[in-house]
């Protein structure tokens, strides 16, 4: 068994790259020392709610000319390459998260605005064709055919502490997360003028983050329902990727004219090969990448300033509580692969929402296996109505003869024919 992570009391100054990374949290595990997000790839990737407030610290950092100051957190939601051995679909107790503040903004995002940046020149190889797909994902995760995405309409803030549903508080959209009737994808920035760094720090993917913001328009204060997906490109390893075992890790930074900023590194899955970051069987190569985003997305609208938002008591958040489980997601857009949530009206980890806010469909599926999720086999189409007979034609006369004889009486139109008996739907697959 792998020894607990715990926070240790000294800090030390990174120099990489001739940036000052300020001030890092070091992180013993065995008697080693990684710092940042490196702790991924060992066995407990949920660092606790005194660890993730511990772990703010400041930075200075120059990004292309430009210079940004910025107090940088701890990141949350790490999702390993690698998931750890006998990992499971998690059960615990019922209403397993809460919320951590009692705040009135800024501990979920009500109403999801999603910005995706893609960092670097490096962007014009996409082997994948991540870039397009990715923007296809945004543009569809919203309206009625997107029953993964409304499992977070059960969560809110403005609530005290502790509060384990959002039952009788709030309204839609004031308090309580609005699943969108429309794209939440609010900008997209090709930030391709110059190369990313190839193995950038995780202060210089915040300060990315800072000026993406900037560049959206994110002043004089910040947008509480944004979050910024920091896109690397095929080729580049962002703070450490992927020999530091993560697949992604969302977190927040505030600097001067923006405020609190929430974003996510996302590195270029792919580059893994199909199978990595997911638990799809017969994965494509953008499955984990998908899978992976997912989960972020929902883990920054639940949770965009850690831990303020909504956290199990071990620090885990609505996605981490999943990482075993997940499902596909039919958008107007495509199909992608989406990753389980946990759901707290549920009390289970599920991958699609059948019912109204707090009424996801229940979705275990078998654990620690490379399986695809139990999906419901396609509904029987409906028998095509039968056509209707033609119509009797009109006696010669077209009614009343020409000498007020009655004109001869039109035949009597075929009989319709009946449909076609729909044919019986796709059995469910699974495990």
């Amino acid at each position: 068994m792998r020894n607990p992570i715990r926070a240790h009391g000294r800090r030390r100054r990174a120099v990489t790259g001739g940036v000052t990374t300020g001030p890092i949290l070091a992180i013993s595990i065995g008697g080693g020392l990684i710092a940042g997000a490196a702790l991924a790839s060992h066995g407990n990737l949920a660092p606790t709610r005194h660890h993730l407030t511990a772990a703010m610290h400041t930075a200075v950092v120059r990004l292309d000319g430009h210079t940004y100051e910025m107090t940088v957190g701890q990141p949350a939601g790490i999702k390993p390459i690698h998931a750890p051995a006998g990992a499971t679909v998690h059960a615990a107790s019922r209403n397993t998260l809460a919320v951590g503040s009692t705040a009135s903004t800024g501990v979920v995002t009500p109403n999801p605005r999603v910005f995706l940046v893609f960092w670097g020149s490096q962007w014009s190889n996409d082997p994948a064709k991540a870039e397009p797909a990715l923007q296809a994902f945004f543009r569809g995760l919203s309206g009625p055919g997107d029953t993964w995405g409304r499992i977070l309409g059960q969560y809110c803030e403005d609530v005290p502490a502790g509060t384990t549903t959002c039952t009788g508080h709030g309204t839609v959209g004031r308090g309580v997360l609005v699943h969108p009737a429309s794209s939440p994808l609010a900008g997209v920035f090709m930030d391709n003028s110059s190369p990313a760094p190839t193995n950038a720090t995780a202060t210089q993917i915040a300060a990315e983050a800072v000026r993406a913001a900037r560049h959206f328009g994110s002043s004089p204060g910040p947008d509480v329902n944004a979050q910024y997906v920091i896109a690397s490109a095929s080729g580049t390893h962002p703070d450490g990727f992927p020999n530091s075992g993560f697949c992604a890790y969302h977190a927040s930074t505030s600097a001067s004219g923006v405020g609190q900023v929430a974003f996510t590194n996302l590195p270029y899955i792919p580059d893994l090969g199909a199978g990595k970051c997911t638990t799809l069987a017969n994965p494509t190569l953008l499955d984990g990448y998908f899978s992976t985003e997912s989960g972020q997305y929902a883990e920054t609208v639940t949770d965009p300033v850690p831990p303020n938002g909504w956290t199990a008591s071990s620090g885990s958040e609505i996605g981490r509580e999943c990482i075993q489980l997940d499902g596909t997601d039919t958008l107007s857009t495509g199909r992608f692969d989406v990753q389980g949530l946990w759901s707290n009206a549920e009390d289970a980890c599920v991958t699609r929402l059948r019912g109204g806010r707090g009424n996801p469909s229940r979705n275990t599926g078998r654990t620690g296996t490379n399986h695809r999720t139990h999906r419901t086999g396609a509904s029987g189409g409906a028998g095509s109505t039968g056509g209707a007979g033609s119509t009797g034609g009109a006696g010669s006369t077209g009614g009343t003869g020409s000498s007020g004889s009655t004109g001869s009486t039109g035949s009597t139109g075929s009989t319709g024919c009946t449909g076609a008996t729909g044919t019986t739907g796709n059995t469910g697959y699974g495990v």
